[in-house]
């Protein structure tokens, strides 16, 4: 619900200032535009601007309301689509209104510049994110070896075999077994939980959780927090949990 309320808050006044701008009104709450000396101003083509403006505002609001709705409900791959989407409008519009409305030599060369960056600069934030929710997404490789479980990928860690107390398989995911706030770790965009959670009933756990999957499989160790693990396919869970039951001895 709060993601709705955000993105309402932001989409809302961005929807109203396309359709303004879009009628050739409040123009200079544009950046770039409203720094301009007057002189310069007035060689612009203002209704093309203004329509070009306002459009993308409209859709840019249309946009991020999707955005709101795939975060809500959780659809990963609408979300993906959502955040591509609003960067490529972003970037094309700008290059478009450059190139369509007549600006003076200066002006054009500055935009020009601008674009370059701003091309550089989204290309290197799509990357970034794309790599987080890459490994953030990823289900966690889980090695069994010797005297040490291995988790790794994103939050992953060593466990030594003699740290742990106890091996259980609870039938039911782990948003039905609650995994409280968020301290220092992905809530993902889906339903991937990974990294350090505090739980009001169980304290400090540490996630690699599918939240919507169950059964989940229970670490309790001695020393350090307790660990949550399930996979999409609860077969891959079970056969995970049996391999931690055999390997430790059989503790529950």
């Amino acid at each position: 619900m709060m993601a709705i309320i955000i993105f309402g808050v932001c989409v809302i006044p961005i929807f109203i200032m396309g359709l303004m701008i879009r009628q050739g009104k409040w123009l200079m709450l544009l950046a770039g535009y409203n720094t301009m000396p007057a002189e310069e101003r007035d060689k612009i083509n203002k209704r093309e601007l203004g329509k070009r403006a306002g459009n993308l505002l409209i859709r840019n609001a249309v946009e991020f309301t999707l955005l709101g709705i795939a975060i809500y409900f959780k659809i990963t791959w609408l979300s993906f689509v959502c955040t591509a989407v609003i960067s490529v409008d972003l970037l094309v519009s700008i290059i478009l209104m450059n190139s369509k409305i007549n600006l003076s030599a200066q002006a054009a060369k500055f935009n020009k510049i601008g674009a370059a960056v701003f091309i550089i600069l989204t290309s290197l934030i799509l990357i970034g994110i794309g790599i987080m929710l890459y490994n953030g997404e990823k289900e966690p490789d889980i090695i069994i070896s010797g005297e040490e479980i291995q988790i790794n990928g994103m939050y992953g860690l060593n466990i030594n075999i003699d740290d742990i107390s106890g091996v259980s398989i609870i039938d039911k995911s782990m948003s039905d077994i609650g995994p409280g706030r968020r301290t220092n770790g992905y809530g993902g965009i889906g339903e991937t939980l990974k990294g350090n959670f505090r739980s009001d009933e169980f304290g400090d756990i540490r996630l690699f959780v599918k939240s919507e999957s169950s059964p989940t499989i229970l670490i309790q160790r001695s020393n350090g927090k307790n660990i949550y693990i399930s996979f999409k396919d609860s077969e891959k869970t079970k056969l995970l949990y049996n391999q931690l039951f055999y390997e430790t001895g059989g503790l529950d």
